[in-house]
């Protein structure tokens, strides 16, 4: 996520019209890093959150965290509308975003060798 935060915010800032064409090429390398990264993280959903929710209420904690991942495809048709305000503000917007995803990330607890979760009390308890 913090890839994808970096590439989103640093790509606008390299397509200026009086910066030399080569850097215009490395603006697009940037916001194909930036995209990569976002996709990465957005194929980790369903897994991650089947591992954190416990068994009992696994399949509607997956499709609820699927559906609120669908919220940045319904509202990115109208970041066409900021870059009226500010050319560079849909990257930094969805870079801000991606970052401060990836900060919450790291609240999560580890997953790796540990026993899932059965019951609500052990959801409760996972983790801490």
């Amino acid at each position: 996520m913090i890839i994808g935060a970096v590439g989103c915010i640093i790509c606008p800032f390299l397509t200026v019209p009086y910066l030399p064409e080569h850097l215009n090429a490395l603006s697009i390398t940037l916001a194909m890093i930036g995209k990569f990264g976002v996709t990465a993280c957005f194929n980790t959903i369903c897994i991650w959150t089947a591992e954190l929710y416990p068994t009992t209420v696994r399949n509607m904690g997956v499709g609820v965290s699927a559906m609120f991942s669908r919220v940045g495809g319904i509202i990115s048709p109208y970041m066409e509308l900021s870059k009226r305000v500010w050319g560079p503000l849909p990257y930094i917007i969805f870079g801000a975003l991606s970052f401060l995803a990836a900060l919450a990330a790291l609240l999560l607890p580890e997953t790796l060798g540990a026993e899932l979760p059965v019951t609500l009390e052990d959801g409760e308890k996972f983790g801490k």
